[in-house]
């Protein structure tokens, strides 16, 4: 089975799954929703999801992050530290907030 995302003025508004896809089913699909294109996912998609003419971008996390293009991935401003504990980013003071786990 393929994901073929449909894309409206560079954004996934939908997705579909199938195979043997044709020709005139994306033409068919493409006027029915007025889409600008459908196109054959290799990567993870989803609606919502940006596409920029050669990559499906996941929404932002947060404001600070920035896409990496070469990595395909949001990124903090800050690096999360690489100790053992386990950390949430704190938008509001843009840095990581290690996570107490609940007690019982």
């Amino acid at each position: 089975m393929s994901t073929y995302a449909h894309i409206k003025s560079g954004k996934v508004v939908n997705t579909s799954v199938g195979n043997d896809v044709t020709a005139e089913w994306i033409t068919a699909v493409k006027a029915e929703q007025g889409l600008d294109d459908i196109i054959l996912a290799t990567t993870p998609v989803g609606v919502g999801y940006d596409y920029d003419g050669t990559d499906f971008i996941p929404p932002k996390p947060f404001a600070s992050w920035t896409w990496n293009s070469t990595s395909k991935e949001w990124e903090a401003p800050v690096s999360m530290p690489t100790d053992k504990q386990v950390y949430a980013w704190n938008e509001d003071t843009k840095s990581w907030d290690v996570v107490t786990p609940p007690t019982k």
